[in-house]
């Protein structure tokens, strides 16, 4: 019996040694996961405003929506844009709201957003509206991101908008 005990004894303290073991493994590299990864710049812009797409038809750049940035070398750059819209439709026509970036005063077609009230439908519905790109290899140099809105009623607005843009 005292025999089997020390065979039992003997093999309790090599898996406690082992686990020990393990667990250090384990440990350590956790440590080492956690090192800092690289960090990019984060530049973020927010308007509560109630802005109206008055003219309609017309491309207006959404006050207070802009970001100037500088980048020192040739950089990727991804924006978000995202924002409440609320549509009035007539009783014969659509309401829609186009979302658009225009970067360093250039508007881009693609990509874009659209919401809005088909006719006869309700006298308002609300939106929400989420825009994003990545722009690939943008030059060095000074930079400037904002959006632009183009709305088929005059009466139909946009509020509670932010633009933010990240560095890569």
């Amino acid at each position: 019996m005292a025999k089997g005990a020390a065979i039992l004894g003997i093999i309790g303290i090599l898996l406690g040694a082992g686990g020990l073991g393990f667990g250090f493994i384990a440990w350590n590299n956790q440590i080492n996961i956690q090192q800092p990864i690289d960090t990019h710049v984060i530049l973020y812009q927010y308007d509560q405003d109630i802005f109206y797409g008055n003219p309609e038809n017309t491309y207006l750049p959404v006050n207070n929506m802009s970001i100037v940035f500088n980048i020192a070398k040739t950089s990727s750059v991804f924006v978000l844009f995202t924002c409440r819209a609320a549509t009035y439709a007539s009783s014969s026509n659509y309401a829609r709201i186009w979302f658009y970036f225009a970067l360093n005063g250039v508007r881009y077609s693609d990509p874009s957003a659209q919401v809005g009230s088909s006719y006869g439908t309700s006298n308002i519905d609300f939106h929400s509206v989420a825009l994003q790109h990545l722009f690939k290899s943008l030059s060095s140099g000074t930079h400037n991101i904002s959006i632009i809105i183009y709305s088929q009623e005059d009466q139909n607005y946009i509020y509670k908008c932010a633009l933010s843009l990240q560095i890569l």
